[in-house]
């Protein structure tokens, strides 16, 4: 028997008498209501209730049609200790999928989950929510073109007329994909709280959803107790334009920090140069290899050097793959390159079904759009062309067209809410000094580097340290915060 929080009961019971005048009278917005979960129950630790919000698609006209948020509330695991603040989970992305990731996000907010509610939802244009902004066109391109051998440019000009297929079918069924930006992302969350009958939350990002816990504390700081951002991207940055450079910090750490290690140096010797002539001679002369994907498929897939660099950066995502990396890349470069593919195909494929590449697109382009042009440089210029996973911006954002936010959003946030800020050493995408950069106008904050860690660094198989630092956090945010633990943390053991 699930014992649901009085808050709501109330919701629920608010949302009936709606319901039954909504014959009558116009339905005002924001609405909340409790419906089946349209998503994946298998796996659970403890079973949700479930709801729709439903909001205006343009909140700037008061006639714009509904849209519906899906959303799913966990209640806290021992009622008896149970915390009136609920945590609110951010997912990444942006357009990432996270009641699709409902087991596995649980799994890892488990001990937060025993004395507060947890709230997953999906946000506007993504997942369950409704209108998602799939798009198929994108993703069946992509896979029927993995082992083909085109000019660039060809490659480009089907990878624009997928995306523009995409938009059109999307705008001809009625949606304004100008309206799916973080600014009304932000506004959503802030409704569903209220709706729900919380008085206070507090936000968990990680990714982009640190840029919209972000964008939260700016707009709507009324009733968030406190933040954590795990992986921080903050508002000031041209992450696109960044990627390179963060890229090459990434991997100056990796190689430099193999050398160092006798073990790993012994095993893996000269594995920097060995690294980029790989990309050279595949540059030189591209390769098509059989990588086997997690379900067993076997695909064909062209391999060119920015499939190596990009391998290596998917890679450093993982903090449970680090010490495996200085062996695949070896492999590689002695002929058996099967797990360097198979991370290049993975990096290709995981975002065609884990995001909704529509609401990516609409968030990214309003977003990082509005940043003025600048010349993408490097640290090392071999990676100028890391573009990352939606192809050259610039050129798809112009096929996308949606309208830019305003120069605020471009702008770092200020506030006085407690905040932890947590950081991988590792990231390739969102590194620490991030997280210093938006600690400077955050006045009330604790900021974590955790060595060793790649991005995301609650989802780590072991990740002690970051849930007592959490908890301890969530306990009193306005009191010092002791972080000592990650100095405690091991150095890798790199696999030979």
């Amino acid at each position: 028997m699930i014992i649901y929080p009085k808050p709501l009961l109330v919701a629920t019971a608010l949302l009936c008498l709606s319901t039954a005048n909504s014959v009558a009278q116009p339905a005002t917005l924001p609405q909340i209501e409790a419906t089946d979960c349209r998503f994946d129950l298998t796996g659970l630790l403890r079973q949700p209730q479930c709801y729709d919000l439903i909001v205006p698609e343009d909140r700037t006209a008061p006639d714009s049609p509904p849209i519906r948020i899906h959303a799913a509330v966990f209640p806290a695991a021992d009622a008896s200790r149970r915390q009136p603040d609920a945590l609110l989970f951010l997912e990444g992305g942006p357009g990432g999928h996270a009641l699709a990731s409902a087991a596995f996000l649980i799994e890892h907010l488990n001990v937060f989950n025993t004395t507060r509610d947890v709230i997953l939802f999906d946000q506007r244009g993504a997942g369950f929510s409704q209108p998602a902004l799939n798009c198929p066109e994108v993703a069946n391109f992509v896979r029927d073109h993995l082992g083909d051998d085109m000019p660039a440019q060809d490659s480009s000009q089907l990878a624009q007329a997928a995306l523009r297929s995409c938009r059109d079918r999307l705008v001809s069924a009625g949606i304004d994909l100008s309206a799916y930006d973080t600014i009304a992302n932000a506004a959503d969350a802030a409704d569903l709280w209220q709706a729900l009958g919380y008085d206070t939350v507090n936000l968990f990002g990680v990714s982009y959803g640190t840029y919209l816990a972000l964008t939260i504390l700016r707009d709507h700081p009324s009733g968030v107790r406190s933040a954590i951002l795990d992986s921080v991207l903050p508002l000031q940055v041209d992450a696109k334009a960044s990627r390179p450079e963060n890229a090459a910090r990434a991997f100056r750490l990796l190689f430099d920090r193999c050398a160092a290690d006798q073990r790993c140096n012994d095993s893996y010797p000269d594995l920097e140069a060995r690294f980029y002539a790989l990309a050279e001679q595949w540059d030189q002369a591209p390769v098509t290899v059989t990588a086997r994907l997690p379900n067993g498929d076997a695909v064909a897939v062209r391999l060119t050097g920015i499939d190596v660099y990009t391998a290596l950066f998917d890679s450093l995502y993982s903090t449970d793959f680090l010490p495996y990396i200085p062996r695949m890349i070896a492999r590689a470069t002695d002929g058996d390159d099967e797990q360097l593919a198979t991370q290049a195909i993975i990096g290709k494929l995981r975002p065609l079904s884990t995001i909704s590449l529509g609401m990516a697109y609409s968030m990214f382009c309003a977003n990082e759009g509005s940043f003025p042009p600048a010349e993408r440089t490097a640290t090392d210029e071999r990676l100028r062309g890391l573009r990352g996973d939606f192809g050259d911006f610039a050129t798809m954002c112009g096929v996308w067209d949606v309208e830019r936010t305003p120069p605020l959003q471009n702008e770092p946030v200020t506030s006085d809410i407690p905040t932890l800020l947590l950081a991988g050493e590792f990231d390739p995408a969102t590194p620490p000094d991030y997280a210093y950069l938006a600690a400077e106008t955050l006045s009330n904050t604790t900021v974590a580097v955790f060595p060793q860690h790649g991005h995301a660094v609650l989802t780590v198989s072991r990740a002690n340290c970051q849930r007592e630092v959490i908890l301890h956090f969530l306990s009193n945010p306005s009191q010092p915060l002791d972080t000592h633990c990650t100095e405690r943390i091991p150095a890798i053991r790199w696999v030979g």
